[in-house]
């Protein structure tokens, strides 16, 4: 490779080894000073239990040449040591660690002891140092990243005599601890203590000051004066203390932008732990040729375009031929009442909807490219000036069953290994196709990495290409899909699932001990995947991880689908333009949802006569039928709700830059006091 070059951001020409703590694939970045301050902010991620590594080396491949398809990828890692990359072209690589920066070189306070009052001074001759400017002995030129210590317990230090130092302004310090966190403190000790350089690297929020400790403003400290009664011997001792420079977080770096915000996530901002920067769309088409190469088989204007024409309905032309999307999409989980408010909705004169229950290709593997363009397209075409719509009553989850055309590595290996398990007599079919699982989720991941989305997360990663981005490249380039989402509280939701799907009653019989024993057994067989993959992705790819969850009931699918924390920010990065409604609201007060639908697609609704043929009749689904149904006991609604509690919290926390975001907080805060009253 070629010669490592030094440099104040670190190391060019070397790649250093460690714990991958954040590929670089998920966070692209145009200058090596982005990566450093990326490592810097990075927060350490829990992982089954154990404490998430904190970043401390930093690889950016900033050569477009040398790294290809790597170009402008920052690679975050933990290591213990100095480890160089033993293998491979460190050509393009820049690599630099925290803590070396942070700790070298290190600079020890000379400190010569003051002589006892009344004693005469030993000879010295120091260098005077400049005035209102403490003297610093002056390393090679690097750029130190700060270590965010924990909250400094001020405690008041009574005033040593002769000891004071005319300092500037900016660079204050006082007799007693005051923690501003405006200015790096200066203080005159003999070692540079060692657990700054331990302490693990976490981006700063604030430095508040302690309660006991008075702390001013930075703007306006003022220097100490030093004692009136100094003689010239303490005068002379006090000018050979040479003050270090202890390194404390910069005020500015928390203020400083995420590098994955701005131009590498010109959709949405990119989150930091679990989810990933959206891609660009080439990126996305590359993958759909790949996965579902039935979208491009057929022949112009059948395929999905790059660029679609703005107008009313996104559509693309050849000739005279025409091909239309749904501008808008009404996605929910199952039990929620989508199929009554997407009813109401296209009684409106100004919409066009697809009837529900027509197949929707982007979550059914059986349902062709072709066929489904031929029935938006006819919608589209018989209304010319109405909005297309369409609902998908389970399209909001992205459970591995709606992700299997995307898996066909792993389900290739497993029926290959189911046929090899039943040839064998040796041991049970479940723990020999269990065996088979882990290569064949590795090899799910290889095509991942070959079509250009990896997968990413620590331990069992997850994919980056599902049916949020595979609705993306269909819609291309238009700002549609308008998304719809409707939601309701999970463990209600789920209480309707159990009395409306007959497979459950038929195995736990139709009782409320009978819910409860399947509500326990679906927790029990999740909190187990948990402790071995955690939530992410045992929410998104349950059945595919073991052979205890592939024999669990169901795949926990109901239990699954109440995640919505999962799910919303995979939808919401690459598909802004979505509006979350709660099933509450709609079934005691479905005009207000309705006008929030209305406005949020631009339509108008002033016309009376129009809004009694909208609101004719009782809502279906509505809690009033449902009350007919054996009520769930207490017991169970109680494990259900501190099952959901913090994923409950975690969507409101998603949720909070929504206008309603305090209606979203009241509507969990109420539905799980409900539970415990």
């Amino acid at each position: 490779g070629a010669p490592s070059v030094s440099s104040p951001l670190g190391v060019v020409g070397m790649e250093l080894e460690g714990v991958v703590v954040r590929p670089g694939y998920q966070c692209l970045v145009d200058v090596a000073a982005d990566c450093q301050r990326a490592c810097t902010a990075h927060k350490p991620i829990e992982a089954n239990g154990r404490p998430g590594k904190r970043c401390n080396t930093w690889v950016w491949c900033g050569d477009q040449q040398a790294c290809g398809g790597r170009h402008r990828q920052c690679w975050l890692k933990f290591s213990e040591k100095l480890y160089k990359r033993p293998v491979g072209d460190p050509k393009g690589w820049t690599s630099g660690r925290l803590d070396v920066q942070a700790t070298a070189p290190k600079v020890t306070a000379k400190v010569t002891p003051v002589p006892p009052k009344g004693s005469a001074p030993k000879p010295a001759e120091p260098k005077p140092p400049e005035p209102q400017q403490p003297k610093v002995s002056e390393p090679k030129p690097v750029q130190a990243q700060p270590v965010a210590p924990k909250p400094l317990q001020a405690k008041p230090v009574a005033p040593k005599p002769l000891q004071a130092k005319s300092v500037a302004p900016t660079e204050a310090t006082s007799t007693q601890a005051k923690p501003t966190g405006a200015q790096p403190q200066i203080t005159p000790v003999q070692t540079t203590p060692k657990a700054a350089a331990s302490e693990p690297a976490k981006p700063l929020t604030s430095l508040q000051p302690p309660k006991t400790a008075q702390a001013a403003p930075a703007a306006e400290a003022k220097p100490l004066q030093a004692p009136a009664a100094s003689n010239a011997a303490s005068q002379q001792a006090r000018a050979k203390v040479q003050p270090v420079v202890m390194l404390r977080p910069q005020p500015s770096m928390p203020s400083l932008p995420h590098p994955c915000e701005g131009a590498p996530c010109a959709r949405s901002p990119c989150p930091r732990n679990r989810t990933y920067c959206p891609r660009a769309l080439a990126v996305y088409r590359k993958a759909a040729k790949a996965y579902v190469p039935g979208m491009f088989a057929m022949r112009e204007p059948i395929a999905p375009p790059a660029t679609i024409r703005p107008g009313k309905n996104p559509c693309w032309a050849k000739g005279k031929n025409t091909r239309c999307l749904p501008a808008f999409l009404l996605l929910g989980v199952a039990q929620t009442g989508v199929r009554d408010l997407y009813a109401r909705i296209s009684a409106s004169a100004d919409i066009a909807a697809i009837p529900f229950g027509t197949g929707w290709f982007f979550t059914q593997p059986e349902v062709k490219w072709q066929k489904y363009m031929d029935i938006t397209s006819r919608f589209a075409q018989a209304f010319p000036n109405k909005l297309l719509g369409q609902a998908v009553a389970d399209g909001f989850d992205i459970v591995w069953q709606q992700q299997s055309r995307l898996a066909a590595p792993f389900l290739n290996t497993m029926a290959e290994a189911r046929q090899r398990c039943l040839r064998q007599k040796k041991e049970a079919l479940g723990a020999c196709m269990g065996r088979s699982m882990p290569h064949a989720r590795k090899l799910d991941a290889m095509q991942g990495e070959f079509n250009g989305v990896p997968f990413v997360g620590q331990g069992e990663p997850v994919r980056t290409f599902s049916v949020p981005q595979l609705v993306r490249v269909g819609y291309a380039d238009s700002p549609a899909p308008s998304l719809i989402v409707m939601l309701r509280l999970p463990w209600v939701r789920m209480h309707s699932a159990y009395w409306s799907g007959q497979q459950y009653r038929q195995r736990y019989n139709s009782s409320a001990k009978g819910e409860a024993a399947w509500v326990d057994a679906s927790v029990n067989s999740f909190l187990q995947c948990e402790k071995k993959f955690g939530v992410e992705r045992c929410a998104l790819s349950f059945e595919s991880l073991s052979s205890e969850n592939e024999a669990a009931f169901g795949h926990c699918d109901q239990l699954i689908r109440g995640l919505y924390s999962v799910f919303l920010p995979r939808w919401r990065q690459d598909h802004p333009r979505l509006l979350a409604l709660r099933a509450e609201q709609y079934y005691s007060r479905p005009r207000e949802v309705l006008q929030s639908v209305f406005s949020f697609l631009n339509l108008k609704t002033d016309d009376e006569a129009a809004w009694s043929r909208l609101l004719a009749g009782a809502v279906a689904a509505s809690p009033d039928r449902e009350a007919r149904k054996p009520p769930m006991l207490g017991a169970t609604l109680a494990k259900l709700a501190a099952f959901y509690a913090p994923s409950l919290k975690e969507l409101v926390g998603q949720l909070s830059d929504q206008p309603d975001a305090r209606r979203w907080y009241q509507w969990m805060r109420y539905g799980i006091e409900e539970v415990y009253s």
